[in-house]
């Protein structure tokens, strides 16, 4: 790791929902002391049609976690869809990161 740079992690990286359930995954960050109170804007692309997400904490900081929340609705239609999850920092630096999650919908 770089000074200016900081890495994400999710656990799990993959996860399989039924439709009208929900899953959580643990989003981590990892730091240099200088960014760990730098917030950030989660953001998640790809997402298939029924599913919906939500981040706690919305702005989580560089040196923490967050948990994000996915549900899906019960008539989302089973699919299979690689998805990218954003951290944007508010203040615009450093640049932002992206993970991958694979994410199945069940019917």
């Amino acid at each position: 790791m770089r000074h200016d740079e900081y890495t994400m992690a999710l656990d799990p990286a993959a996860a399989e929902v039924s439709s009208g359930a929900m899953a959580a995954v643990l989003v981590t960050f990892r730091a240099p002391p200088r960014l760990q109170q730098t917030r950030v804007r989660l953001g998640v692309d790809g997402l298939p049609r029924g599913v919906a997400v939500e981040f706690y904490p919305l702005t989580p900081r560089l040196g923490g976690v967050a948990v994000l929340i996915l549900t899906t609705s019960r008539v989302a239609r089973a699919d299979a869809a690689p998805v990218i999850i954003t951290a944007r920092p508010i203040s615009g630096e450093p640049e932002a990161a992206s993970v991958p999650f694979h994410l199945t919908v069940a019917g």
